[in-house]
């Protein structure tokens, strides 16, 4: 066994506190390619992952009005948005402890549905979303559950523009739950 696996200090997952959105945006420059991070403006209930007092991670839980066929429906939703690892702790169990306090915060805000929206090409973010019980949520799927105009609301909310209807971006959609088939590793397409 790896010696480096065995010492690891603890990682802490905590909210952004009103001083660390620079932190968090220099941890995007890290974690993404230089203009990946140029839009990263990181909300306040940002979550952060910290071990030994350095931020190695963060991902933004968003909660949305889910839409739905009837407009007297009233469920929330909630997508991981800006999931990231720092370079540097890629492989130790951060995005798996971020993931998780994300689903933590959805459930104690009532969220009925929780959504990913990841990069197709992207295996680690597929194989740990599928790790949590995400599966692909297909075209066919989203508009039988929300309707065409409550499925254009959808991918308002989780950035994903494209992908099922031959505009692809190289992103697709999942939901946690059993909605369709389990997410695969390398695949451009769940």
């Amino acid at each position: 066994m790896d010696e480096r696996a065995t010492n690891l200090p603890a990682i802490t997952i905590r909210r952004m506190h009103d001083a660390e959105e620079g932190s968090a945006r220099a941890l995007a420059g890290r974690a993404f390619p230089p203009l990946g991070n140029f839009s990263f403006s990181p909300p306040p209930h940002t979550l952060l992952a910290e071990q030994d007092g350095r931020l190695i991670g963060a991902v933004v839980p968003e909660i949305f009005e889910l839409p739905g066929k009837r407009w007297d429906e009233d469920r929330r939703g909630g997508v991981m948005l800006w999931l990231m690892t720092d370079p540097e702790a890629r492989g130790s169990g951060v995005g798996r402890h971020l993931v998780e306090a994300a689903l933590r915060f959805f459930e104690e805000r009532g969220c009925q549905e929780v959504f990913a929206c990841v990069e197709g090409s992207n295996t680690s973010s597929s194989n740990l979303f599928a790790s949590h019980g995400f599966t692909i949520l297909p075209l066919r799927e989203q508009l039988r559950r929300y309707g065409l105009f409550g499925t254009s609301l959808l991918w308002f909310r989780t950035y994903r523009f494209g992908g099922d209807v031959g505009t692809s971006s190289g992103h697709v959609l999942g939901r946690r739950g059993r909605t369709g088939r389990r997410f695969s590793g390398g695949s451009a397409r769940w």
